[in-house]
């Protein structure tokens, strides 16, 4: 993942029609609230990292957390959101 900004990832709804079989996963609208307190973050902070978040959903998945918390990592390590070292002097 580097620098770039995580997607979050969604399970797909189970359809009567479709047998109820589970299709799968999905890039989703955002990441939900229970994810970014997972990490330690507002929703406030997270819009300002440019970060996507849907207050609506309420389900927290492991595997956006771990994105989230690879993405924190990376901007500690001086890296911004385009994965390019930034400049302390300008």
């Amino acid at each position: 993942m580097g620098g770039e900004v995580p997607k979050p990832v969604v399970k797909r709804p189970h359809l009567i029609k479709y047998g109820g079989a589970d299709p799968g996963l999905r890039i989703g609208r955002g990441f939900s609230v229970p994810e970014l307190e997972e990490v330690g973050l507002t929703v406030k902070q997270a819009r300002k990292l440019g970060l996507r978040v849907d207050v609506r959903r309420k389900s927290k998945h492991p595997w956006n957390v771990e994105a989230l918390r690879a993405f924190l990592k990376s901007l500690e390590e001086g890296k911004g959101p385009s994965g390019q070292a930034e400049e302390a002097g300008e």
